[in-house]
């Protein structure tokens, strides 16, 4: 009995024992983890609150009402702009979770002017139901009833009175879900139909997108959905109740394909699908809408069955839509270009280079220059593009050469008897010795000196690295690699801001940043080698060129935008 009882102590002390190391050793890793997670969540709320929420506080509000339907890139609104229905319902919905996340009256302020701006302009208060566009006055412009923008009102306006316990907010969402259950629900084959006339008929064109013949979408009903769940976190209604359960079994049935695990995009009334698309965007979305719809409900069958497809759908983007290069690939293009370019300009500037040498060393009685082959208006790549430059090699420069060429180079000296065979390349312990021992002699030689003589007493004169006085009345260039190198820095960094929004607060650093690099662009330019100067000019120019196309891209974007914007998607 005694040794019984011994051994289950020893048992339990040694369980003890146990979880005692288990929770040493777990608890740094689990208050590492939890200072990442703070650390995240502090920049993830500084950016939300200085970047994002501060844009819209700052450019946004319509000082006639509301808030404007369109900015430019730089922040500037346009005034006339026709302002959507899900916009400002975005808008609500923003402000309002901002406001009951962080209590800042500023939020609950612009959150209120959302609310008093939609319900008295947007709403249809003869036939009910959301106008999809109205214009910059306020006044109606497109009075067709789009599902998609019915259901982010009731979004926004729950959660307006979510956040601040408005009740007008929540009767009117109520109201809009009585509509849409009553003038939008599908009564045969249930889901929701895409478009309606303002008095309810059938329009010309159904959907705000696409060919308008999808009768069903994926999109609107996932913020159905999403418009649902919001509200019934404020309502427990048992009718909204089984119809939220409703439309998460039509998107996991009807919509959702198991083989693929994707959503279908687009249906007709009988729900037989009219494109095979994939959209990986809508699909991450709807597995987190999912997932939150069921949790609202808190079934756990139904939570247990969302969980499922979401964690189906996700794997599925994951594994088939992301590109991990894609972004990368105007980058790679220009580098490949630009290296190849660097890599042959080097490769003619260091021939060149031996080539004046070996001048030095034949015909020392000819200007080095002559057995030079000029580039386009330089003569020597290897100096820069300057009516002063120097065409004497120095000894760095000559470090540049590759091994082969020198060793080529030596044999061919020794076979002419310039140098003795003790101090061939192929007798030095490296470059650096055959520098040393070779070169550096000759250059300080007496017969190297005729090529040093002063010009006019002035002598090597190096002013700031950019202008070199030499013995040579006739330059390698006039500067035009700097300048353009300036034209094309100036020209690239004023377009590279053109469409990028100006915080005022930076404007006077951005603009000093142009001269910055501005500056430094002419210096290194005027003060090395031609071929790094061309290099330059043409990467500035590569830049230029892919800029405009990118601008010219986002510009399309922009207007497919405003357009979309027009239909108020």
């Amino acid at each position: 009995m005694a040794n019984s009882l011994n051994r289950y102590i020893m048992k339990r002390m040694f369980s003890v024992f146990l979880l005692i190391t288990v929770w040493l050793l777990v608890t740094p890793f689990l208050q590492a983890q939890s200072h990442v997670d703070k650390v995240l969540k502090d920049e993830i709320t500084s950016d939300l609150k200085e970047n994002i929420l501060s844009f819209w506080e700052r450019y946004s509000v319509d000082s006639s009402g509301g808030f404007y339907g369109s900015l430019g890139r730089d922040g500037a609104p346009i005034a006339d702009a026709p302002k959507g229905g899900v916009l400002n319902a975005r808008i609500l919905w923003t402000f309002s979770t901002a406001y009951r996340m962080y209590g800042d009256t500023a939020y609950r302020k612009l959150a209120d002017r959302a609310q008093r701006y939609f319900i008295d302009h947007f709403i249809d208060s003869q036939y009910g139901g959301v106008y999809w566009l109205i214009k910059a006055d306020g006044t109606p412009l497109d009075t067709n009833k789009q599902t998609y923008g019915c259901s982010y009102a009731i979004y926004g306006l729950s959660e307006h009175f979510r956040a601040t316990g408005n009740n007008e907010s929540l009767q009117k969402a109520i109201e809009l879900y009585r509509t849409v259950e009553s003038k939008i629900k599908d009564p045969v084959n249930d889901g929701y139909i895409e478009s309606f006339t303002r008095e309810w008929g059938t329009p010309q064109k159904l959907g705000y997108d696409g060919d308008g013949i999808a009768a069903k979408t994926m999109n609107t009903h996932i913020h159905v959905l999403e418009a649902y769940t919001a509200l019934y976190k404020v309502w427990k209604d048992n009718s909204l109740c089984k119809r939220l359960a409703k439309v998460i079994d039509l998107i996991t049935t009807r919509l959702y394909n198991p083989q693929t695990h994707h959503l279908i995009s687009y249906c007709d009334l009988n729900w037989n699908n009219l494109d095979d698309i994939d959209s990986y965007g809508h699909d991450i979305e709807t597995s987190w809408l999912l997932t939150e719809a069921a949790e609202a409900l808190g079934d756990p069958e139904v939570i247990g069955r969302c969980r499922k497809v979401a964690l189906e759908l996700a794997d599925a983007s994951l594994k088939e839509g992301i590109n991990p290069m894609g972004s990368c690939l105007p980058m790679l293009i220009s580098m490949v270009i630009l290296f190849a370019m660097f890599y042959a300009l080097r490769t003619f500037a260091n021939e060149q280079l031996v080539s004046q040498f070996l001048t030095f060393y034949h015909n020392p009685e000819i200007d080095p220059h002559t057995l030079v082959e000029p580039f386009l208006w330089i003569k020597n790549l290897w100096m820069p593009d300057s009516p002063f430059a120097t065409y004497m090699p120095d000894v760095q420069s000559l470090r540049l050469v590759d091994y082969k060429v020198w060793n080529d180079v030596s044999a061919k000296l020794v076979a002419d008897g310039v140098i003795p065979q003790a101090l061939s390349f192929a007798g030095a312990a490296d470059l650096t010795t055959y520098i040393n021992d070779v070169v550096t002699p000759f250059i300080s030689s007496a017969a190297y000196a005729p090529y040093i003589a002063p010009v006019a007493g002035l002598g090597n004169l190096n002013i700031l690295g950019l202008i070199r006085f030499s013995i040579y009345q006739e330059g390698n260039g006039w500067f035009l690699l700097p300048i353009l190198s300036v034209v094309s820095q100036i020209f690239m960094q004023k377009l590279t801001m053109k469409n990028s929004p100006m915080d005022p607060s930076q404007a006077g650093s951005q603009k000093m940043m142009i001269y910055v690099m501005t500056f430094m662009s002419l210096y290194f330019c005027a003060s090395y080698n031609s071929a790094f100067a061309l290099y330059w000019v043409v990467s500035n120019i590569y830049a230029i060129v892919e800029q405009i196309c990118f601008n010219k891209y986002f510009e399309q974007q922009d207007r497919k935008a405003a357009k979309a914007e027009e239909v108020g998607i």
